[in-house]
């Protein structure tokens, strides 16, 4: 019963309603495919080189390659795909975070890092080349 109503009392059925069925719930399913090598510029352009990854379901692994802006050597990456984020760490002094959206064509990989002398930083990914089986 509602009381205080302008006329009166009223009684209330309460209906619940079944699950939502236009929305998915179930997570994001990883995008497959990210395998191959990546051209990469960094810090507004500053920095450029390749990203060889390698995916195994939703879980991507890799190679840092820098060519231009700075001498360094190779660095290994770990992350993860979760529909069309995609996140990573760099292993490098104590570590480079990474969160990237990838494109609708899944030619590109775009977003930011923070970390080892990194305060939200550009990273834009081109993809170059497929790797070989």
């Amino acid at each position: 019963m509602i009381y205080g109503l302008d006329d009166g009392a009223r009684e209330v059925k309460y209906v619940v309603s079944g699950p939502d069925t236009s929305a998915s719930t179930s997570p994001a399913q990883p995008v497959t495919g990210l395998s191959g090598t990546w051209a990469f510029t960094h810090a507004e352009g500053r920095i450029q080189g390749t990203i060889v990854l390698r995916q195994t379901g939703s879980t991507i692994t890799g190679t840092w390659h820098t060519s231009t802006g700075k001498s360094e050597p190779d660095s290994i990456l770990t992350g993860r795909v979760d529909g069309k984020t995609v996140t990573f760490t760099r292993l490098v002094g104590n570590n480079q975070t990474f969160v990237l959206t990838l494109s609708d064509d899944g030619n590109r990989l775009d977003g930011f890092g923070e970390g080892w002398f990194l305060n939200h930083t550009n990273l834009d990914m081109r993809r170059a080349a497929a790797i070989n089986p």
